[in-house]
């Protein structure tokens, strides 16, 4: 039932017109690396959504993600707003870590680097913004005793043999 609540507020986030944004340092958040497996599948509850692009990765969004492996409720920290959208809450997502090879080609492409062998990523790290956003409209949401990672989510999708 909480859940679900949670649900249909973030939601109304989703599609808030009128927000009101203010930062935390991310010492707010116990950071779990283990709080989430790379791939793992989840479902979103809430997004901060931002006031802008965050183009120069200043600053993570907060998101409020179940897992449909494990069923925890987990706060995930992202610098992208990874195409969410009013209809997200519908989707199933796939969690991918910040260290993950996933996560820095996403990056390097991202910043138009060029790589020459992949061997190259393992020593990349992005800018780790030390600030949250937050829309206070919400702070009854986004504030909470869940573990909290930080990395990206993606969505897949099956393709199926006779689609080609």
């Amino acid at each position: 039932m909480k859940t679900k609540l949670i649900l249909i507020l973030s939601l109304i986030s989703l599609i808030s017109c009128e927000e009101s944004y203010k930062y935390w340092d991310i010492s707010k958040f116990d950071i779990d690396t283990n709080a989430l497996s790379e791939g793992e599948k989840i479902k979103l509850l809430y997004y901060s959504n931002s006031p802008d692009e965050n183009s120069e990765k200043n600053y993570f969004l907060h998101l409020i993600a179940v897992s449909l492996e494990s069923n925890d409720t987990i706060n995930i920290l992202t610098t992208s707003k990874n195409f969410i959208t009013q209809n997200s809450g519908n989707d199933i997502y796939t969690f991918i870590p910040e260290n993950s090879i996933v996560s820095k080609v996403m990056a390097n492409v991202r910043l138009e680097k060029p790589v020459n062998h992949i061997d190259e990523l393992k020593t990349f790290n992005e800018k780790r913004p030390d600030k949250v956003v937050r829309n206070v409209k919400f702070d009854t949401i986004a504030i909470n005793e869940y573990k909290s990672i930080i990395g990206h989510i993606g969505k897949s999708s099956k393709i199926d043999k006779n689609d080609y």
